[in-house]
């Protein structure tokens, strides 16, 4: 959204490790959030909304405390309709760590399954955490980890995502806990 919403795997934001009987384990809580943008400027961001079920967080900026402007965000439109195959090639956009100065990178790699059911899914692991592109450019999804039963990195569809975006659009008017 322009506003900086922002869409993340909750799983890279919480440690949630598998319980031995395939449940969840042990949860974190996040008391610091920062936001890097690409010029290396941080600005505190909120939690709104967690969806541990599709392994989503969404974020928002706090405006600095000074009375400072937040930048403008530059969005990726959530798209319905964006789909893929199996051994299509995706990108994935990613950063790498403070070691490399947080430099741009791009994962390629094809698709291995697409799961129909009980949703649809795109299976191609190491993706999690970063938004998906098809060639044409256009959105396929965002890389998350689905813990049901082996903790298979997939990729959650664009419009799957819009549907839980939406809701937390609707929350960020809301007060952050103290």
């Amino acid at each position: 959204d322009p506003s900086g919403l922002i869409v993340a795997a909750l799983s890279h934001l919480e440690a949630q490790p598998p319980a031995a009987d395939g449940g969840r384990g042990a949860t974190t809580e996040v008391l610091d959030l920062r936001i890097r943008l690409a010029d290396g400027a941080e600005f505190p961001g909120r939690v709104v909304l967690k969806d541990p079920d599709l392994d989503l967080v969404f974020i928002m900026p706090v405006p600095p405390k000074n009375g400072g402007a937040l930048p403008t965000f530059v969005h990726v439109p959530l798209e319905k309709g964006v789909t893929a195959e199996i051994l299509d090639t995706v990108v994935a956009l990613d950063r790498l760590g403070k070691a490399y100065d947080w430099q741009p990178a791009a994962i390629v790699d094809r698709l291995m399954a697409v799961v129909q059911k009980p949703r649809t899914y795109y299976v191609c692991p190491g993706m999690t955490g970063n938004p998906v592109f098809r060639l044409d450019g256009k959105l396929l999804g965002i890389g998350v980890t689905r813990r049901e039963h082996d903790n298979v990195e997939v990729i959650l569809p664009a419009e799957d995502v819009l549907e839980v975006a939406q809701q937390a659009l609707a929350k960020k008017e809301e007060k952050p806990k103290p």
